[in-house]
């Protein structure tokens, strides 16, 4: 398997995502990974599962080297004393010396990331990790860690599919050799009924989740770790990557044009118009109010990401005034996509 090598780390670039599998559930769905190649695999504090997947790491008996393992500390822990108990915290329950890749999962409104990365590089000079990295973190907040701070980041971890242009993001991070490790690639299940997906996937004779896959795993500095709980699926996954896209069915991101003149006022009629060519349900009574649960979600979505502006940057001005954020607000990154979320917000 291909591996992407960062601060010091080789990442295979094919990961298992574990969120939201829990308890037996996880550890059989980890053991089952392990058997069939994978090397890499992504839990979280705020996941609630890392004794399952140090379990399924046990009973591997695989060599502990040959093993790549990310975990994350939540925003409720960003102070350096509380960092550093929530990395304890999560070798105990991995049942690990160390971690390969430790992440702020989210970042918080009070947190002092010029202290934070000072515990971090301490506990990573001490062993306990072998590299720091960082999750959903915009543009403004990237450029505190790298350019002001001046550190070591090892990846980005963002939600980053073909419905979902982060070339802003992805263009900054390619500029300071920072890989993205994309969480959610395959949009949370809804590509598989993408109807251009489908139409490469068949000349393909290949899946649409793998065409999308590929189309992630083909570009530059790029590790995915889609969740898959099923065999087949894992399998099908692993496949994805000897999969050769043919240069005439080439795949451009299926990105809604959700930017009325910079911000996210969406129209009614632009909501309409750009909603999942499947739906159903065509009678959207309001940007607030829709009839269509992807439309809903979608909404959903704004207003979680503005809850973790607030939270880096601690600007209650929207809160205040009601009023939406304009693009370059938010880092200049599109987050308003028309898909089905059967959940909103805190993966990988």
């Amino acid at each position: 398997m291909e591996h992407l090598k960062t601060q010091g780390i080789s990442v295979p670039r094919l990961g298992l995502g574990t969120f939201r599998m829990q308890g037996d559930v996880c550890q059989a769905a980890v053991e089952n990974a392990l058997e069939l190649g994978y090397r890499h695999i992504d839990t979280a504090e705020m996941y609630g599962n890392e004794d399952a997947v140090g379990a399924a790491i046990a009973a591997s008996c695989i060599a502990r080297d040959n093993l790549h393992v990310t975990t994350k500390a939540w925003h409720t822990n960003l102070t350096p004393d509380a960092i550093e108990r929530a990395i304890d915290a999560s070798l105990r329950k991995l049942g690990l010396a160390y971690v390969d890749l430790y992440m702020i999962h989210w970042p918080a409104r009070d947190m002092d990331l010029p202290a934070l990365f000072d515990t971090l590089m301490r506990v990573q000079a001490e062993g306990r990790i072998r590299a720091i990295g960082v999750c959903n973190f915009t543009l403004d907040l990237l450029r505190t860690a790298v350019e002001e701070i001046r550190a070591p980041i090892a990846f980005n971890q963002i939600e980053y599919h073909v419905l979902l242009d982060q070339t802003p993001v992805r263009s900054y991070l390619s500029r300071h050799a920072i890989p993205i490790m994309a969480h959610c690639p395959l949009a949370q299940g809804t590509l598989a009924e993408h109807p251009e997906l489908m139409s490469i996937a068949s000349k393909h004779g290949t899946s649409p989740a793998q065409v999308a896959l590929k189309w992630l795993l083909d570009q530059d500095g790029v590790a995915v770790i889609p969740k898959a709980q099923r065999r087949a699926s894992q399998q099908a996954n692993l496949d994805a990557m000897a999969l050769t896209l043919d240069p005439q069915f080439a795949l451009t991101p299926f990105v809604a044009p959700a930017l009325v003149d910079g911000s996210y006022d969406t129209s009614l009629r632009d909501l309409r118009a750009n909603c999942w060519p499947g739906c159903r349900a065509r009678r959207h009574r309001s940007r607030h109010d829709g009839s269509c649960r992807r439309v809903r979600d979608s909404l959903a979505r704004v207003r979680h990401a503005l809850v973790g502006r607030d939270r880096a940057q601690g600007d209650r001005r929207g809160q205040r005034s009601g009023k939406q954020p304009v693009a370059s607000e938010l880092g200049g990154e599109p987050i308003f996509e028309l898909v089905h979320r059967q959940h909103v917000g805190l993966g990988g």
